[in-house]
Parts: structure tokens; sequence; C-alpha cells
């Protein structure tokens, strides 16, 4: 129960907006002291609570000062992870030593995640380096459903992003050292794609062998989470306890053979001793990833209960490693695999005495696969909207054949490095094994209903579904088994909500730099633009667009438009278009998306949803010499009483058109009142670009609220201060998807225009 506290107490400092003054921990650990004792339990939540504090203090003391943030700095450090690299950078993170401004030392962060865009030279993990570069806060794009990137950069201890300048100051400054873990890993990674080649499994081996996942790609990914098995490619408890178990057996059995040394130690003991030893090398080639640092306890625990002779409770095993792991990292907790991990090792120990009678080791292994799943099922929904179904028959073949034929060869190959003509043979041979099991998976993957895609469940029935999860798991005869199937009601069954007739809502997400709005009726959806495309393993289509969707239970796309051609606002389509039917397709830019059956767009185009009118206004049939952004697509969209104006990059020569449009319209009297240009919410044209929202067009709209599409701190400066300072002019509020995350509007007799805000509604300490 202690340890039970003690983590409900740093799970309640994670909900703090910021963080006190040091001076309190100062003042509240004299009275935990004092109270320990007494109130034992009750000082423990307070202990994990001030742990928690006074370790995200030190933390954040790392963080970027306002003096480096957007400057050009020298720094001095050591590459401390395997550099990534794609079509367009190599990113690794960096371990800072020194860091300079205009030849000044200054305090700056102490780790940093880095890009090197264009030709790079070879860098190796473990080498220091002198770089020249550009710092940036951590920054993350903020929305429903989406990934938290600068929660990850926290839990990661980055402090902050940063960008090489092409400089003579970048220079490496010396080699890693032999005895460097991620030398020695960075090594290995080279020999394993020397050996391998081209192969197409080779990233599933690197996994394997150290943790680096970069190597596995969008289709694997998609195979291995629709299977459930995407556990297996990461150094996990499995594997490591795995290893530790079988040198402990071998040990045990060549120790006994030798007579005189069993006279000064016991051949459990030397074993025992093997076998930590075997595990802590496993999670030193795993970089100590925080799944690695949990088994590595747990581990720990088991062989020193050996070395003492004492047998210590499973139970006791599981609660010293998680406390151990809080104290070393309390923020390991805003891991999924932090929950994913100890929970299915609890559920294990909870139904051991379950309702089903084990006959054959073929049953209870089989057993077990069903136990994690239905025990794992709150937690993924939670974390990632989705489970797989077919994840207990899927890992019934999966585990064993990795982590007993696979595995051991990639760790032996790993071993033999050296001798090329050994390794080459075993990770063949593995990667052959692994094949076999990937035609596997893949027939699996292939089934229509292999993956369950779920809503976001608000957030109070994750109690009741774990009260479900145990009543389901728990042992025969305990009374009331059958209100599990009551306590799982409201984590399937309490839909997000949706407008009402007459109304709509209006959410422009934040895709960084780009553009992607949409609009939700009682019956049908709308999206505008789909966000940039970064690389060919990154488009907001697949990291913010999906997930938004998939979090309100949206399963159909009524209508897609796309503004224009720029990747800024096209770039996330094909993602889209990959995961959703689309009942109507219309765009701005026919040659890009010609292979998707669009429909051009055009002015006069209108159409009415659950009392909601939508009304294109450009482009008009004749084009507008120098297209590109002045003939993106404009939508109006109309309640009763409130609207909002989508522009796309619009720039003067059209606002100009837009509004001389109006102007002959009010003058002729021909125009019906519902087709003016005028609206309550802007989206500002252009991401708030000078070439942009000039004083007439503004004039004309006369919003009472602008949106900018625009990410912190861009390279463009948008939005820019001439803008901003039009739409101060006639005392307009002003919202930005940068400063605020995704805005949600929903156009309804009680909205007041003032948006929610995403990351201010969610923010957190860590947050920027």
């Amino acid at each position: 129960m202690f340890v039970l506290l003690f983590l409900i107490g740093i799970l309640a400092a994670t909900q703090l907006t910021s963080l006190p003054n040091p001076l309190w921990l100062v003042c509240v650990i004299p009275f935990i002291i004092l109270f320990f004792t007494k109130y034992r339990w009750f000082t423990a939540f307070f202990l994990g609570f001030s742990w928690a504090v006074g370790y995200g203090i030190v933390l954040l003391s790392d963080g970027l000062t306002d003096e480096l943030e957007n400057k050009k700095a020298i720094v001095q450090g050591v590459i401390s992870s395997l550099p990534d690299l794609d079509d367009r950078k190599i990113r690794f993170n960096v371990d800072i030593k020194n860091t300079q401004l205009d030849g000044v030392n200054v305090h700056g962060p102490k780790r940093i995640r880095l890009s090197w865009y264009g030709k790079t030279p070879d860098i190796k993990a473990g080498e220091q380096w002198q770089f020249y570069i550009k710092l940036k806060r951590v920054s993350g794009m903020m929305n429903p459903g989406g990934f938290d990137y600068e929660r990850w950069a926290f839990e990661q201890g980055i402090n902050a992003t940063a960008y090489v300048v092409e400089s003579e100051f970048n220079k490496r400054l010396s080699k890693a050292s032999l005895f460097s873990i991620n030398n020695l890993r960075s090594e290995l990674k080279e020999k394993v794609v020397l050996q391998m080649g081209d192969k197409p499994l080779r990233g599933l081996v690197l996994a394997l062998l150290l943790g680096d996942r970069s190597e596995i790609n969008e289709e694997q990914w998609n195979v291995l989470t629709a299977t459930g098995t995407n556990h297996l490619v990461a150094i996990s408890g499995l594997h490591i306890g795995l290893v530790a178990g079988a040198v402990f057996f071998l040990g045990r059995i060549v120790f006994r053979r030798l007579g005189k040394l069993l006279l000064y130690i016991p051949a459990h003991k030397a074993a025992a001793v093997a076998a930590i030893i075997a595990a802590f090398i496993y999670a030193m080639l795993a970089g100590f990833a925080i799944p690695t640092q949990r088994a590595l306890v747990m581990i720990l625990v088991v062989m020193l209960s050996l070395l003492v002779n004492r047998k210590i409770p499973t139970s006791l095993i599981l609660s010293t490693a998680l406390f151990v792991v809080l104290i070393l990292d309390p923020f390991s907790i805003l891991s999924a695999g932090f929950w994913l991990s100890f929970a299915a090792v609890a559920a294990i120990l909870y139904a051991m005495q379950s309702r089903w009678k084990a006959i054959g080791w073929w049953w209870k292994w089989g057993r077990l696969q069903w136990i994690v799943t239905i025990a794992l099922i709150p937690i993924l929904i939670f974390s990632f909207q989705q489970f797989s179904i077919i994840s207990p028959v899927a890992n019934f073949f999966a585990v064993p054949w990795v982590s007993i034929l696979v595995v051991p060869l990639v760790l032996i190959a790993g071993l033999f490095s050296f001798i090329p003509i050994i390794s080459e043979f075993l990770f063949y041979l593995s990667h052959e094994l692994l094949v076999i099991l990937w035609y596997v998976l893949t027939y699996f993957a292939d089934f229509r209903f292999s993956q369950w895609n779920h809503f976001m469940p608000v957030s109070w029935a994750f109690m009741p579904a774990l009260i479900s999860v145990m009543l389901f798991l728990s042992p025969r005869g305990l009374p009331g088994r059958y209100l599990a199937l009551v306590f799982c009601l409201p984590l399937f069954f309490m839909k997000p909500e949706k407008p009402e007739q007459g109304e709509a809502w209006f959410t422009l997400l934040d895709v960084g730099q780009g553009l992607s709005a949409v609009v939700q009726t009682k019956n049908h959806l709308l999206l505008f633009d789909t966000g940039p495309k970064f690389s060919d393993k990154f488009d907001t289509g697949k990291a913010v667009v999906l997930p938004y969707l998939k979090s309100q239970g949206i399963s159909h796309i009524d209508m897609v438009i796309i503004s224009h051609g720029d990747n800024d606002h096209i770039g996330g389509l094909d993602s889209i278009l990959g995961k959703f039917a689309v009942t109507e397709f219309l765009s701005g830019d026919m040659e890009k998306t010609s292979q998707a059956k669009s429909k051009q767009c055009l002015a006069g185009q209108n159409w009415v949803w659950d009392g909601v009118t939508f009304q294109l206004l450009h482009p008009s049939k004749t084009p507008v010499i120098d297209a590109d952004n002045n003939d993106s697509c404009v939508l109006r969209i109309s309640t009763n009483d409130k609207s909002v104006l989508i522009t796309g990059d619009i720039e003067k020569q059209t606002e100009k058109l837009l509004v001389n449009t109006e102007v002959n319209a009010e003058v002729n009297t021909k125009m019906n009142n519902d087709m003016t240009l005028k609206s309550d919410i802007l989206v500002v044209p252009h991401h708030g670009s000078n070439t942009s929202s000039t004083a007439q067009f503004i004039e004309t709209v006369n919003p009472k609220v602008a949106l900018y599409p625009a990410s912190y701190s861009n390279r463009y400066g948008f939005p820019k201060a001439k803008v901003v300072a039009r739409y101060n002019a006639r005392k307009i509020t002003q919202f930005s998807t940068g400063e605020g995350g995704a805005l949600l509007i929903k156009l309804n007799a009680n909205s007041d225009f003032i948006p929610s805000q995403f990351r201010l509604d969610n923010k957190r300490f860590w947050h920027r």
C-alpha cells in the first residue's frame, strides 16, 4: 500500500500546471519526516508528490532560457543516442558540456534534440562534437487524441531542440571512448547493417538486439500494431527475463560440475550472479531504456533473494521494482509502456487463481495471453484509442517464436560480430525465422476485424473499467462477477458529444505551419485541408488529423476540401484517403488531386447539412492571374446566427476580388444576405502573412474573432506584426494554433465566439 500511495502522489504531481517554488519542499519535507512513523500511508502520498515536484524542478532548471531562445550558439557535447537518419536529415540527442553565446559561456540546456539537414558527415554515438546551432524551446503540436511531443521530450530529459547551422565551427572534437556504451551500440549497429545488407526485416533484428526501432517502416508497424505484437520489437522485460533465466539455468548446470569451486560459492549463487551480468549487458545494449530498467530491477530483486537465501513473495518483487523505478525516474509514469508492463505482470499475478482450470502447458500459455489482453484493454483504449482483437492468438505463436528462437540467435550473433562468418550466418538464420513469423502475422493482420478502433472515452470511465477487469479475472466463487459487464459499459458506450440540429462545431487543428480544419454537424463531417508532410515517415494527416477523428469516434468523412496544392495544405492527404472513406472530394488544385477523383471547387457551390449552410465563395470559373495561393478555395459555414470563413492562402489580389464582388452584390441587391462575405470568425488568410489581410478585406468581413493557423516561433515570423496590428486596430480578438493548440468553437446559440484552446485547457508544467 505504501508504494501504491507513493505512486498516486506522483500522479497528483503530474496534474500541476506549474511547479511550486523550491522553498516549498524545504517547508514540507520536515513534516513528512515528523509524521512518517505515525501516519505512514498518509505521508507516502506526500512523499511521492514531493519527490516528483523536486525531480521536476531539477529537470526544468536545465531548460532553455529566454536569452538563448531562437539564438545561434556554439555548443560542445557528446552524442548520446543512435543517430536516426531519414530522407531529409539526421537527428540525435546531444548531452551538452558547454554553451557559448557571442563568445561568452552561458548556462544552457543539458540535453538537446539536434537535427542536421542536408549532407552530413558520419556521426556516431559516443563521439564529442562542437556544433553551431540555433536553439528553440521544445514545442509539439497539441490536439485531442494526438501525440504529446513535449511530454515525451520531458520524460526523455530533453531540454531544447535545435538545428545545425552550416559553419566552420561544426567539427568532431574526439572519437568515442572504447568503453562508451553508446559507441559499442553504434559499432554493433554498423556491423549488423553491413552483414545483413538490405534484408527487409533488418529493422526487427536491430530492434531486438539494440532497442533501435528507427528502421522499422510504417507497413511493418501497421502489422505489429494490428496483431498486438509490437511489444516484441522492444527489448522488453520478457526478453531480458528469458535471457537471465536461460543464463541462470545453464550456469547452474555448469557450476555444478566445478567441484572445488562449490566449496567457495554454491552453484545457484554463481548462476544468479551470471544471470544478473547477462541481464545488465542486454539492458546496456538497449541503452538502458525504461522498459529494460524495470525488468532489470525485477531480476535483481529475484536474484538477490537467491544470494541471501530468502524467498521473496512475487508481489513484493513487483512492488519493489515499481518503487525503485519511481525513485530512479518518477516521470516514467508518463509513458504508456510503464503502465502496460506493470499492469501485465500485476494481472498475471492476480489471475493465477482464475475460474479457468488449466489443462496442459498449451492451455496455460493460451490462458496467459487472454489474461494480459483483457487486463490491458482499458490502458490501450485510453492511450491509443485502439487494441488488437487478434492479439491473444498472434502472441500465442509470436512470443515463444521470438523469445526462444530469434532473440538467442540475435544475441549470439551480436557477441560474435567480430567473426563475420559466424555472425552473418546467425543473423541470416534469425532473419529467416522472422520471415516465417511475418507470414503468420501478416495473415492475422489482414483479418477485417483484427483491430478495434475506439473513441476517446470520458476520463471517469477508467475506474469502472478497472473494476470490470478485476471482476472478470477474479477467482472462482467471488460474488458479483457478472457485474464486470456492467462496469465496462461506460468505456464502450459513453460516446463523445455531437452537435445538435442546426449547430456546427469548428475545430482548427494544430498542424504546425499549415492548415487543417474540421467542421462537424449532427450527422456529417467536413475536412478542410490536411496539413503538411515533413518526410516519408511523418505527415500531419497521419499524426494529427487521423488521431483527432479517431478520438471523436469518426469513421467516415462526408467531404474533403483541399484549398490548393501547397504542401502545408495537402501534405497529409494520402494518409487520410488511405484510412477513411470519403463521399465527396473538392479541390483547388485538380492536377495534384486528380488520382483521388476530385472535383473542382468553384464559387456558387453550396449545400445544407443538418440545418447548417456551406458556401464556396472562391475560386470563380475565371482563374486568377498568378494563381497558386490566390486560387485557394474559400468556404463560408453559417448557422442561423453565426458564421466562419476559411480562406486558405488567398492574398491581396483575391481579397480585393472578393470585396469587389461583395460591394457589387450589395449595390445590385442581387445577393442573398446568407451569401455575404461578412463572418463572425475568420481563419486569417495565408497564416497571417504580409501578402494578405488588407484593411479593406478585414473591414468587409468584420469578424469578431481571428484565428491564425501558424506554428510557434515559425521561420516565416507568422503572424506578421503589421497584420496583427490591423486586427488589433479593429479590436478583433486573435488566437493562434501555435500558442493555443487546437482551437474549437461551437456555433450554437450559447457561443461567445471564444475558442476552447486545447493547449491551455490541458496544460501541464512540462508544456511550453
